[in-house]
């Protein structure tokens, strides 16, 4: 449950640093204590939204002979979506953003820093262009 929690935290704070780095003097006028305020309180509610069909899908039971409680699904077929919800939500997607961000940022520190470098078509430096 607590990866469940942690994937809108890690999508915003992706996007954010991207537009903080590569987009600063025209993204500071969104970055205002009300809307920051307002991205985590969407964050919560979205966390809130997608941790619906695992409550829903799981049911607490108490083992008669030990007497331990544990979570126990309420169908297979319910399993296997929420697994895949899982894989897409927590994993894909997130690393999906944080890649293009991150390849965002870095294109533009290459681009700031070193103006004279130029990337040919296999992605390595070209010695004419140092």
């Amino acid at each position: 449950m607590d990866v469940w929690l942690r994937w809108p935290i890690r999508h915003a704070a992706s996007v954010i640093r991207y537009m903080t780095i590569v987009h600063s003097t025209s993204t500071a006028r969104y970055r205002t204590t009300r809307r920051v305020v307002t991205m985590i309180v969407a964050i919560w509610v979205l966390t809130l939204a997608v941790n619906t069909p695992v409550l829903a899908t799981y049911r607490a039971v108490v083992d008669e002979l030990t007497g331990t409680s544990g979570c126990m699904s309420t169908s297979e077929l319910a399993s296997r979506r929420l697994y895949a919800m899982f894989f897409a939500f927590a994993y894909v997607i997130p690393l999906t953003i944080i890649a293009v961000c991150s390849l965002g940022i870095l294109r533009h520190n290459l681009k700031q820093f070193h103006p004279s470098c130029h990337l040919n078509p296999t992605n390595s430096l070209t010695p004419e262009s140092v």
